[in-house]
């Protein structure tokens, strides 16, 4: 069984997902055989369902992680930094950081959506 105890790691989770994709699109393409005709199905039902929760959960996590990072890495650059930051249009404070993050999670969402 596929769970928490031998959970795959994320990119495997969605190599797996994207393979099945494939897989079921060249069947119909080929051979007019639709995913609902394979007895048994690959990854059916409640499998399949569990990989795509076991991914948004890990997914979730690394999110935390990240964000918690970048707070960390700021907070420690706003305490060594020789000047005061840079502040926007609205005399807020900036951080480059926001946009390193945006890009990490940007990336790993249009991965993520690619293989489903």
């Amino acid at each position: 069984a596929i769970g928490d105890r031998q959970a795959l790691p994320p990119g495997d989770i969605l190599d797996l997902l994207a393979w099945m994709n494939d897989y079921h699109y060249e069947l119909a393409t080929q051979f007019s055989v639709q995913r609902e005709d394979l007895e048994p199905g690959l990854l059916t039902g409640p499998r399949e369902h569990q990989l795509v929760s076991t991914f948004v959960r890990m997914a979730g996590e690394k999110v935390r992680e990240w964000i918690g990072t970048c707070l960390r890495n700021e907070l420690d650059l706003l305490r060594r930094r020789p000047d005061l930051p840079q502040l926007d249009a609205e005399d807020r404070y900036q951080t480059p950081s926001i946009l390193d993050l945006y890009q990490i999670v940007k990336q790993h969402v249009e991965t993520a959506a690619s293989a489903s």
